[in-house]
């Protein structure tokens, strides 16, 4: 399993063991050409406020059931979801619990607990469908309906970049998305052609003034925090 960074390096984490959990990460060279993607973050806020829980106290009181049960790769987050013209999927299957990679070429983060999550694929491919969803926030409030207070609506913002044949980076802004528990935000395509791409020097980053882009120091650190809560094919 790897997790890609949209620039000139990759995370690899390869897990050993599940009891207890082990894993190696490492970093290696991605310079990727002809790509197009998109990266959505996790949220301004947390679609369910556990810290509200127990008094403001998830480690005791009446936070601790629920927190002893939630089931890891199933929190309550935001999920990007692609689909290209042909019905192939990059995302998460709430069928199986397991992300899936279906589009030719792609490359993707992975499910990732509040951390900006990826989709990069080659230029050509033809995108029909792209959103943010909160499907874990809505199942998991099926199964917990007491939380409903604590869940709220949160605003994930979207960036788009694009590499061309000698790998330079061109970035857009896509706004802010706004999701709860119980809706997705369907977003742009990377192709789509009211997107006002730029020239990027750093991955990641956005030089429009105002447009909230991702800085690549805060991916980074988010992912290797994310990488912490990791399970092979179970998602974080």
């Amino acid at each position: 399993m790897y997790t890609d960074i949209p620039g000139e390096f990759k995370i690899v984490l390869e897990s050993h063991s599940a009891k207890p959990y082990t894993a190696t990460v490492r970093v290696e060279e991605y310079k990727p050409k002809n790509m197009k993607g998109v990266i959505a973050d996790g949220g301004d806020k947390p679609l369910v406020d556990f810290k509200k829980l127990g008094g403001g106290d998830v480690a005791g009181g009446a936070g601790t059931d629920i927190m002893e049960n939630l089931i890891p790769g199933r929190m309550p987050d935001l999920d990007l979801h692609v689909y290209d013209v042909y019905g192939n999927h990059v995302g998460m299957n709430y069928d199986t619990w397991e992300y899936e990679v279906n589009i030719s070429g792609a490359v993707a983060s992975g499910d990732l607990k509040d951390s900006p999550e990826w989709v990069f694929f080659p230029e050509g491919t033809q995108i029909s469908r792209s959103y943010v969803s909160a499907e874990k926030a809505k199942l998991y409030l099926e199964d917990n309906p007491q939380l409903k207070q604590y869940a709220a609506e949160v605003k994930s913002t979207i960036e788009y970049l694009k590499f061309d044949a000698d790998g330079n980076r061109y970035s857009a802004s896509g706004g802010q998305a706004s999701v709860g528990p119980y809706t997705t935000a369907s977003i742009k395509s990377p192709g789509d052609g009211s997107l006002a791409y730029a020239p990027d020097s750093i991955p990641g980053s956005n030089n429009n003034e105002g447009a909230g882009g991702c800085c690549p120091t805060f991916i980074f650190m988010i992912l290797l925090g994310g990488l912490l809560y990791a399970k092979l094919h179970t998602g974080l």
